[in-house]
């Protein structure tokens, strides 16, 4: 496989990437609102102790926190997955989202022994806290694949320019 192949191949995985990265956002999204809609406890509600008082207007403030959190990790997610679409679409320069890219993955590689742990304390769900792991660990395997190849990207840029000189 010559220079330019491999160079097309690098950006279309990298556009692929960076679409199951805004996909996996959403899928996060959709996680958190099956969890609200099937009454478990997602968010903690039994550990938080509210004003008898004031319980509605706590209880309103801590939903609204917590769309706002929803919402900015679709954000964060979009960005993030936008850029790379727009690296392996459009010859972007823009490389400052491999910031967030890179610590998002570090994120989610701090994550697993948690993961690990809900899935070892809670057998009764099982199935579901496997299926959570195993999503996590395809995205971490994405974004490495993403970060690596967007460096690759970068040095068959280089190559081809000096090539072509």
């Amino acid at each position: 496989m010559g220079t330019e192949e491999k160079f097309r191949k690098l950006k279309h995985t990298v556009y692929l990437s960076g679409l199951a990265v805004i996909l996996y956002g959403l899928w996060g999204i959709i996680k958190i609102f099956m969890s609200a809609v099937t009454g478990e406890d997602a968010f903690g509600l039994e550990y938080i102790d509210f004003d008898e008082e004031y319980m509605f207007f706590e209880k309103l403030v801590f939903y609204a926190a917590v769309v706002a959190v929803t919402l900015a990790i679709l954000v964060f997610h979009y960005y993030v997955g936008r850029n790379a679409m727009m690296v392996g679409r459009y010859n972007s320069k823009k490389r400052i989202f491999l910031i967030p890219a890179i610590l998002m993955t570090i994120y989610y590689i701090v994550c697993i022994p948690e993961t690990i742990t809900d899935m070892i304390s809670d057998l009764e769900n099982f199935d579901t806290e496997l299926v959570s792991f195993l999503i996590d660990i395809g995205f971490i395997v994405l974004m490495v694949e993403m970060i690596v190849s967007i460096f690759r990207i970068r040095y068959f840029e280089n190559k081809l320019r000096s090539k072509g000189n």
